[in-house]
């Protein structure tokens, strides 16, 4: 069976260390409560992350390509909360709400 929802994705850039990027991602799809049931996270250089209010910031995996990713389905978690360790760091993220 598929998964049912809107899709939105674009680069955002972090501002300020322990940013949420799921306040920005909200903000540019205009769905103020939206929460991400399939996500992937791709960077050129490595990020610590934290979902959903994590105590400990977890890393991306280098890929083939050279690229920082992280996918995850609708059968691992829901995403509502996605801290980006670094002051600045740009990410694509793509998603389904």
């Amino acid at each position: 069976m598929g998964l049912s929802g809107n899709f939105y994705s674009n680069e955002f850039t972090t501002s300020g260390a322990a940013a949420d990027l799921m306040v920005q991602y909200r903000t540019e799809c205009g769905v103020a409560d939206a929460t991400l049931k399939k996500m992937t996270i791709v960077s050129l250089v490595n990020i610590g992350i934290k979902i959903n209010r994590a105590t400990a910031y977890s890393y991306l995996h280098l890929n083939s390509d050279g690229e920082y990713v992280l996918s995850l389905d609708e059968r691992n978690v829901v995403v509502d909360s996605l801290v980006i360790e670094q002051n600045t760091a740009a990410v694509f993220l793509a998603g389904v709400y």
